[in-house]
């Protein structure tokens, strides 16, 4: 469809069973530990209520969610494992969160970094949350979905997830996943070039 960046296509989702499956990759989720990320991506929400997951990877012990629920986008992330490092487990999930509205265009960049122990999230261009306490984060399985949940994953609440696959109703465009995290300025930007 119409790309919601001007001079390109984007891909759009039924809410039932459209999805992308992405292969496991030393570059984004085998390797490690994972000092460092970014996912960054547009999207148009035709239902802002349901929860629907727009980019996910890992599992039960180890991950990372991006999702629409009941009016807010968030990103969860976790690390249940002891690494032995002194920064693992993690005390729970780690959730960031902004408002949104069906039918609105927004651009989304979450940002790990472990140097300050924090989960970031922008929302058209500006700071919209932060969690802090995080520690390092290692590899972690599962495969990567975008549009759905791939096999399993952890949400803000209600613990673990598998079965339904939250598939989004919308449109998506530019998933990119960084192995650094983007400065503020920079996430500006891409915002401001759109």
């Amino acid at each position: 469809v119409t790309g919601l960046v001007s001079g390109d296509t984007a891909y759009r989702f039924d809410g039932v069973d459209d999805w992308f499956s992405v292969p496991d990759s030393s570059d984004i989720n085998l390797g490690g530990p994972f000092e460092e990320r970014t996912i960054e991506l547009w999207f148009r929400a035709d239902d802002d209520q349901k929860r629907q997951v727009l980019y996910e990877e890992g599992a039960p012990s180890r991950g990372l969610s991006m999702y629409i629920d009941d009016g807010f986008v968030y990103t969860a992330m976790w690390n249940r494992s002891n690494n032995g490092d002194g920064t693992t487990p993690w005390s729970g999930t780690f959730a960031v969160m902004a408002p949104i509205a069906a039918g609105n265009v927004y651009h989304v960049a979450a940002v790990y970094d472990f140097s300050s122990n924090s989960l970031q999230l922008y929302v058209n261009g500006g700071l919209a949350d932060t969690a802090n306490g995080l520690g390092r984060w290692f590899a972690h399985g599962g495969d990567i979905g975008v549009g759905a949940m791939n096999w399993s994953t952890r949400f803000h609440a209600n613990g673990q997830q598998g079965g339904n696959i939250r598939a989004f109703d919308g449109v998506l465009d530019e998933v990119a996943v960084y192995g650094t995290a983007l400065s503020a300025a920079r996430i500006g930007a891409h915002y401001a070039a759109r």
